[in-house]
């Protein structure tokens, strides 16, 4: 009996304490630990989301915003500021280039209309491009790309033999690309003389020059036409390794940067209504990716005015009522935010 009043005491003073002191510590911890997770997840999220926007944003609804040009450079002017940037916001239908067959793939995608050169300076733009230069692979691919389409030209200075040799690369080159790298580069140089070569080459700046591709890109421009820039999950043909890279399957075949997509889009009227639907053909450019899923699979940028013709939120002439031949002023194009 006295021995066992001792136990007792032993455990209420020495041990239970112990062992509630554990187990507040052990709370204390899961507490610091849960709250180190959750915030870091917010920040790196907050961090992500804020690579492609601004840290405040003007907006006025569907109707924009007229004269924002005037607006950005008073933000610009204020000392709170560093720099300003426009953008139409709208949604969107884009034909993708896939698959191989007429009826192509189309995707529903948040369009936004920026000007390049101060959304970067705003944002992360440029740091977020995913293909800053064209592998080998992909550079076959728009070799094959830019001979065929210009076939006549680029035979007409061979020979027959000639000819006939670079016909044969070209058909090897678009059986075995889809599994492997066959090396188109130099299977034609060795075809074609200097001159020759370097005018196959000037068919497309992206392949002499390794820095045309970003350049194009923060341009917004391929070929002298405005382009699409397109997050990473917009493109099925994107594919996820173990490793957290991309690829691009078929060995490269559905690169967006080699391919045109056709966008459209529902311009609103000052009441709300629909308007006719407007459509443009346009190259992809390049592909990002904000580290944001839900922007990486659905936005894409194109440059401001083209969105703003799309939407009809560009610069209008404004007629008077009862003589539609009599200009009476112009109303500005818009933004929808900045």
């Amino acid at each position: 009996m006295y021995h066992s009043l001792l136990a007792n005491r032993y455990l209420t003073g020495r041990v239970i304490p112990l062992i509630a002191s554990g187990a507040v510590a052990l709370c204390v911890a899961l507490v610091i630990v849960v709250v180190s997770v959750m915030t870091g997840f917010l920040d790196m999220v907050q961090s992500a989301g804020r690579t492609l926007t601004g840290d405040v944003i003007v907006t006025y609804g569907v109707s924009g915003i007229p004269h924002y040009e005037d607006l950005a450079a008073r933000i610009e002017a204020s000392d709170e500021a560093d720099s300003a940037t426009p953008i139409v916001d709208g949604w969107g239908l884009l034909r993708m280039p896939y698959p191989d067959r007429d009826a192509k793939q189309s995707k529903t995608v948040q369009v936004w209309g920026i000007e390049p050169a101060s959304f970067a300076a705003v944002t992360g733009f440029a740091d977020t491009l995913s293909w800053k230069t064209a592998s080998a692979n992909q550079l076959d691919w728009l070799l094959l790309d830019a001979v065929r389409n210009n076939l006549e030209a680029v035979l007409a200075p061979l020979d027959a033999e000639s000819r006939v040799a670079v016909i044969d690369a070209l058909n090897d080159a678009a059986v075995n690309l889809n599994f492997r790298s066959v090396g188109l580069q130099e299977s034609l140089r060795g075809l074609l003389d200097d001159a020759q070569w370097a005018a196959v080459l000037d068919l497309d700046p992206r392949l002499s020059d390794e820095g045309a591709l970003h350049a194009q890109s923060l341009a917004m421009v391929r070929g002298g036409l405005p382009g699409i820039v397109a997050g990473l999950h917009v493109s099925d043909g994107n594919e996820r390794q173990k490793d957290g890279t991309y690829s691009v399957v078929r060995n490269d075949f559905w690169w967006l940067p080699r391919y045109d997509g056709t966008l459209t889009m529902l311009p609103i009227d000052n009441q709300g209504g629909v308007i006719e639907p407007e459509s443009r053909i346009m190259p992809f450019v390049n592909e990002f990716q904000s580290g944001v899923f839900l922007i990486d699979e659905t936005r894409v940028f194109v440059p401001i005015g083209v969105a703003q013709e799309l939407l009809h939120l560009d610069a209008a002439q404004l007629v008077a009522e009862d003589d539609p031949t009599i200009i009476v002023g112009i109303d500005p194009a818009r933004a929808t935010s900045i």
